[in-house]
């Protein structure tokens, strides 16, 4: 537990560098070619100078200025950036985001601005674009619903399972999805041993896109799932008295199939991207890390007291079946595909 705690204490603080190192404001340095005024997101400075130095508040939309005289001006757009700050956490994409990704903080502009106030053209690094809004990929979509299947789910090396998914579209960014699964036996040799598997999964997902119009684009999400599973197994199983003696080897175990039963709860971090056609098709790929807990009883052994031998060296197949607790990181892999409506 304390390895546990330690570990999660590190990803948090390696997650929030940008909101623990960066303030609210950054240091900006305007300079101009003459003496002139300024007007800085809606904020009027008329004493005129040829250089300021000012305090900028963070945010995710441009720094608009406007410098003048008595003869001419010119407005300028200068794009916000990511902070070296929040670069510093991007190694443990998505966990980043749980924490920095949130906030503001994580933004900056550039340190020097220079605007002649003749020139159509900025000289240091002072981006002279227009805001160029791109025209919607499918344009007059207003369904807020998908469901969704996903196919490798029922060829899974672990669990496979015929999976259903229900999303649906809350906000401007935000949506929700659910997701059910009927697990199915295991169709390749992973578990050679492993037969008749049964049993359920469901989980609940809150999903952030990236794109405003939602349901498209780039996404992150945070996703809970609980998984019941029953199947049968074969171990060798020796006396709870004899296994707890050093020379429990002398001892010739009894082979035995037994049935095992499992509850599992798995928190995951994704981020993936959903493509949306305009005949109404959609297409969902994600990846991500998350930490699963297992709870794991064995029935049907030859005697109630008997426990199951485990090889001395570490085999995820023998463990799998392992009864009592245990907590492992999962790797999320999967493509659902579905249609909206």
């Amino acid at each position: 537990m304390k390895t546990l705690a330690s570990l999660l204490t590190l990803v948090v603080l390696c997650t929030s560098c940008a909101t623990l190192f960066n303030g609210r404001y950054t240091r900006v340095t305007i300079t101009t070619d003459r003496p002139a005024a300024l007007v800085v997101n809606g904020d009027s400075l008329t004493q005129r100078t040829s250089q300021r130095k000012l305090s900028i508040k963070r945010d995710h939309i441009p720094l608009m200025i406007t410098a003048y005289d008595d003869s001419t001006g010119t407005t300028r757009q200068v794009e916000k950036k990511m902070s070296t700050a929040y670069w510093m956490g991007y190694a443990f994409v998505p966990y980043n985001l749980l924490i920095d990704g949130w906030g503001k903080k994580k933004f900056t502009y550039p340190k020097n601005i220079y605007i002649d106030l003749d020139s159509t053209y900025v000289i240091r690094k002072q981006i002279e674009k227009p805001v160029v809004v791109k025209p919607p990929r499918v344009a007059n979509r207003t369904e807020s619903n998908i469901l969704k299947f996903s196919p490798l789910k029922m060829v899974s090396l672990f669990n496979p399972g015929i999976e259903l998914s229900y999303e649906r579209k809350f906000s401007n960014h935000w949506s929700a999805e659910i997701s059910g699964t009927s697990l199915l036996p295991v169709v390749f040799k992973t578990y050679p041993d492993r037969a008749s598997q049964r049993g359920f999964g469901t989980s609940l997902q809150a999903k952030y896109y990236l794109d405003p119009r939602a349901l498209m684009g780039m996404y992150f999400s945070a996703e809970f799932n609980y998984t019941q599973r029953t199947y049968s197994d074969k171990g060798e199983f020796y006396p709870n008295a004899t296994y707890s003696d050093t020379t429990h080897f002398y001892y010739n175990g009894q082979v035995s199939r037994f049935t095992v039963k499992q509850q599992g709860y798995r928190f995951t971090l994704k981020f993936g991207y959903q493509y949306l056609a305009k005949s109404g098709f959609v297409a969902d790929g994600f990846g991500g890390l998350g930490i699963r807990g297992w709870n794991t009883k064995h029935e049907d052994k030859p005697s109630p007291d008997d426990v199951l031998y485990l090889p001395k060296s570490y085999n995820p197949f023998e463990v799998s079946s392992q009864i009592g607790d245990r907590v492992v990181p999962e790797v999320t892999l999967n493509i659902r595909i579905g249609w909206i409506f």
